[in-house]
């Protein structure tokens, strides 16, 4: 199953047009190692990725002296994101680590100024826009549920799935509060997408889907009205 990843982060401290302007001047250069490369600009959002030299070295083996050599090569690391106006949101489609480093050079061009907040996901709120956005069946097919009490002095969690899909509304609203994921299906007589979605602000489109879809499907994630 492909899977897409997406650290959704709230930014503040300095607005979109800033964003944009410091990301476009600070271009990419095989001089400076690093920088960045603005792919695309839409009225409410620009995608762009930031690219970082990484030197390595490759051995070789040499069948004809017998000896190991070491070669240096250059590899480029890219990390791909998307700043949206309004909301003020910053999605980066990459590892944990990488949205990490990213967001700290995000820091250091903008001279600490942004500042990056939790993106707190609002479920319900979430199903309300991928109905509108969706035509066909949307359903809640799983949910992970944590600090359950079970008894006195002991706490756990569980991953609910296979229940009617009239069940998974009624779950939500019961454990609202302490759900830390949950998993839609969005089916209708063409295609099913399949997301997930986390407490901590990590969205999957565990589908493979185009770009376009994935951009109409972060907006349904990330609108606050």
């Amino acid at each position: 199953m492909v899977s897409a990843t997406y650290h959704i982060k709230k930014y503040s401290g300095v607005n979109y047009d800033e964003l944009f302007t410091s990301l476009k001047d600070k271009k990419y250069s095989d001089s400076t190692g690093y920088g960045y490369e603005i792919e695309k600009i839409e009225s409410q959002f620009f995608t762009a990725s930031y690219i970082c030299n990484e030197p390595t070295f490759i051995e070789e083996y040499n069948l004809n002296t017998g000896s190991i050599s070491k070669t240096k090569v250059i590899l480029h690391t890219i990390t791909r994101f998307t700043i949206y106006k309004n909301p003020s949101y910053i999605t980066i489609s990459a590892s944990k680590k990488m949205a990490k480093s990213l967001l700290t050079q995000l820091s250091i061009i903008t001279h600490s100024r942004i500042e990056i907040s939790a993106f707190l996901p609002d479920y319900h709120h979430i199903l309300d826009h991928l109905s509108d956005a969706f035509d066909g069946e949307l359903k809640i097919t799983g949910m992970q549920i944590s600090e359950i009490q079970i008894e006195d002095g002991v706490r756990g969690s569980f991953y609910a799935k296979y229940f009617p899909s009239s069940k998974g509304i009624t779950l939500l609203k019961k454990w609202l509060k302490d759900v830390t994921y949950i998993n839609f299906l969005i089916q209708n007589i063409d295609e099913s997408i399949n997301i997930g979605m986390y407490k901590s602000g990590i969205l999957r489109i565990y589908t493979s889907v185009d770009e376009q879809l994935a951009e109409k499907i972060i907006y349904c994630v990330i609108m606050e009205e």
